[in-house]
């Protein structure tokens, strides 16, 4: 009895050029369909606009309270709603903020600004090709604004502007960096050594005279307003905006601050009472505009996405329209 001889083609032997080409182009329709699935998801965005209980002055770039001895300048704008403030110092010895006795209060909740934490400042030592987008309060956009501010003013603000610039895919509100960030894309080679030391969270915050600190630390909402009334997914001809008095707002917050001026042991306190007084949905088309930055007579080679409607007493809510059937 003869036995034919088959020859099986096992796996080493196949053709893993042939092999490895499929499997790329099955990688490149995946990420072609995964793309596909992401720019076909619409953006929107929640505007919140806030009015002030207390009396208040508004620049085009801050709403400001002031008594006899401080001025406290705040700019919600970006996403959530920054809470946090500038308090600047008018007299001519030193203000102590007592952070213990300093409050965010939302809809009746208080949050502590003091937590007694401890930080790690660290530093690394490499070598690096850095770009970076970084906020920082300027010493003319204070004085603008009427601070009359000496140079050792700290906190942080994009030249002094408040905008939105388009960061890779993204959108950054630049007041968003304002307190305590920046945006940076770092490409590093070689090997990297990091120090740092830690340091206690302050319950005194000292404010020199003719100075400002920024502190901040909460954000007022990041949840969607959700309303019968109110389209979730409108169109531009179904742009509505809902309008609601003190009493009526869905968020009524405000920062409950005390200081003492100079070593005192008489502690005065003042709270800065806002609210919610109109909510409206946007799609992106309808809020978002594209233009050139220009800077010294120069332009950028490419086009960025800044909102139409900046204003300090507005904050925002992004969100995006999935496979939900819910249209308010």
């Amino acid at each position: 009895m003869k036995f034919i001889e088959t020859k099986m083609k096992l796996p080493n032997e196949m053709n893993w050029k042939s092999f490895t080409r499929k499997w790329n182009l099955r990688l490149v329709l995946m990420a072609i369909i995964l793309f596909s699935m992401i720019s076909c998801q619409k953006t929107f965005y929640q505007f919140y606009k806030v009015s002030s209980i207390d009396d208040f002055s508004k620049t085009n770039k801050t709403l400001v309270f002031e008594d006899d001895n401080c001025k406290v300048l705040y700019d919600f704008w970006g996403e959530g709603g920054n809470v946090g403030f500038v308090f600047y110092n008018k007299t001519n010895e030193n203000i102590y903020v007592n952070m213990k006795e300093s409050f965010f209060i939302n809809n009746g909740i208080a949050h502590d600004y003091f937590q007694n934490r401890t930080f790690m400042n660290s530093q690394s030592f490499s070598t690096s090709i850095s770009y970076s987008n970084t906020a920082m309060y300027s010493y003319a956009g204070l004085n603008a604004i009427g601070l009359n501010a000496s140079k050792s003013i700290s906190g942080y603000n994009y030249q002094g502007f408040k905008q939105t610039n388009s960061i890779s895919a993204g959108i950054v509100s630049a007041l968003a960096v304002a307190f305590g960030g920046a945006v940076t894309e770092t490409t590093t080679r070689g090997k990297t050594v990091s120090s740092g030391t830690s340091y206690t969270e302050m319950d005194i915050i000292c404010v020199p005279s003719k100075t400002a600190k920024v502190i901040s630390e909460y954000k007022i909402t990041e949840a969607l307003y959700r309303n019968c009334d109110l389209d979730r997914y409108p169109s531009k001809r179904q742009i509505r905006t809902l309008a609601f008095s003190n009493n009526q707002s869905p968020l009524v917050f405000s920062n409950k601050i005390a200081y003492t001026v100079g070593k005192s042991e008489n502690l005065l306190t003042f709270e800065n009472k806002f609210f919610v007084s109109k909510i409206t949905n946007y799609p992106k088309n309808a809020i978002i505009i594209k233009k050139y930055d220009e800077f010294c007579g120069e332009k950028s080679d490419t086009k960025n996405e800044y909102f139409k409607n900046y204003s300090p007493d507005n904050f925002y809510v992004t969100y995006y329209k999935g496979n939900d059937k819910f249209k308010h």
